[in-house]
């Protein structure tokens, strides 16, 4: 799990500088490849990690953000990262990989706010890197899903444009899904529900006035769904870690 947090927070830092739409420009990618290889190699020190495995997670890292977003090869990146993910939680023990006393784990043990004691260095590192997942991450992961539907999908299989009165999704998703899971640590299920139900409410209106209102709806139920559930992934693997 610990290797999952890695992972999840060098995406989500890597992908907060590039669009969720469209393909990167190289000036993008390089710079978002920077990030997260500067995310990578604080994360390995941080934690101990082999160099191998820093070297590994760089690569991990600019493949994804050459197969996102925008591109005929997403989905399969996507593909590529739930199966990554799987197999990080269920198959890898990080007892070999990760070392006791690498300088964020001794940190935590000694130094961290006493609002996080009680509180497991494993489960904490999952709740970072989910938050950083959810920013952008999620988006990109939400605009392919949505993509290779007929919701939005030109000829030719590249991704048509979102429909107008929902472009604003693209703000809302990250702070409702950010809402989703610190209102989850925090226990507070029911207001969770309250934060659908509002998302539900204040897009009725929209979708009515769509000149397309089944294209409109789906989109809403497909997107908003798929990111709802991203965001409680995230907070399901931070309460079993």
């Amino acid at each position: 799990m610990i290797l999952l947090a890695a992972l999840l927070t060098a995406l989500g830092i890597a992908d907060t500088t590039r669009s969720g739409d469209t393909p990167s420009t190289k000036q993008q990618l390089v710079r978002s490849w920077f990030l997260g290889a500067a995310a990578v190699v604080t994360i390995s020190w941080g934690l101990g990690l082999a160099p191998w495995l820093a070297l590994l997670g760089m690569a991990m890292v600019g493949t994804w953000l050459l197969l996102t977003p925008g591109r005929r090869s997403a989905q399969w990146a996507v593909g590529g990262l739930g199966a990554l993910i799987a197999i990080l939680v269920f198959f890898v023990s990080p007892a070999a990989l990760v070392d006791e006393r690498s300088p964020f784990i001794a940190w935590y043990a000694q130094g961290a706010p006493a609002f996080l004691s009680g509180i497991d260095f494993i489960p904490f590192a999952i709740t970072v890197g989910g938050f950083a997942f959810v920013l952008n991450t999620a988006n990109i992961v939400v605009r392919i899903v949505v993509g290779r539907t007929d919701v939005e999908q030109l000829p030719g299989g590249e991704l048509g444009p979102v429909p107008e009165p929902l472009k604003g999704g693209r703000f809302l998703g990250p702070v409702e899904r950010i809402l989703i899971l610190a209102l989850g640590l925090a226990g507070q299920f029911g207001a969770i529900g309250a934060v659908v139900g509002a998302k539900s409410i204040i897009r009725f209106p929209e979708i009515s006035r769509s000149t397309d209102r089944s294209s409109a709806a789906e989109y809403f139920l497909i997107g908003s769904g798929l990111s709802w559930g991203l965001a409680l992934l995230m907070l399901v693997l931070a309460k079993v870690a």
